[in-house]
């Protein structure tokens, strides 16, 4: 199987050229694995639902979600990220391990964009910048220098949420578009 993929669906070494620097005006899209995007428009550089781990879940267990295919590059090499959007609590858009290691890199200077009811979630895992977000609320994103700010909107979603035994559905669902 693996041969299979490496022949029609290879990984591509990562190309941090390429990513180092967000553009002036246009878009760059940068596909990491399943959820996980990065998106540079407009001189801000966007993470979408980070997983960089080898499993999807609490615990290393046999039949747990593994990774088929290896992340092409790893949180150290990533360029400088302004904003991680979340879109639910399913482990495998968002890895506890990942959002860590996100937070130790960049600290105060990442805003965290994460859907209603996962605030809390986020501030126990060490994050500071966590902006909360219902359907149809906005939020204006300021960088430093950048002037007028990038606004973020959340619009609904038909999928659900979980993340243990009793939380079927605590927590909306957050897709983040650009304005």
């Amino acid at each position: 199987m693996c041969q299979i993929l490496d022949e029609t669906f290879p990984v591509v070494s990562w190309d941090s050229d390429v990513t180092t620097r967000p553009p002036d005006n246009g878009l760059t899209v940068t596909w990491i694995g399943h959820s996980t995007v990065l998106v540079q428009i407009d001189n801000i550089t966007v993470l979408t639902d980070p997983v960089f781990s080898d499993y999807c879940g609490p615990v290393r267990l046999p039949h747990v979600p593994v990774r088929y295919r290896p992340v092409p590059c790893t949180i150290s090499q990533l360029p400088h990220i302004d904003a991680v959007v979340i879109s639910h609590n399913h482990f495998d858009h968002l890895d506890c391990s990942s959002v860590t290691q996100l937070n130790q890199r960049f600290g105060s200077d990442l805003c965290w964009f994460v859907p209603s009811g996962l605030r809390s979630w986020m501030h126990s895992a060490g994050c500071q910048r966590v902006v909360e977000l219902s359907w149809w609320k906005e939020h204006i994103f300021v960088k430093e220098g950048l002037g007028e700010g990038v606004r973020f909107a959340c619009v609904p979603s038909q999928h659900w949420s979980k993340r243990g035994v009793w939380d079927d559905n605590k927590v909306c669902l957050l897709l983040l578009y650009y304005l």
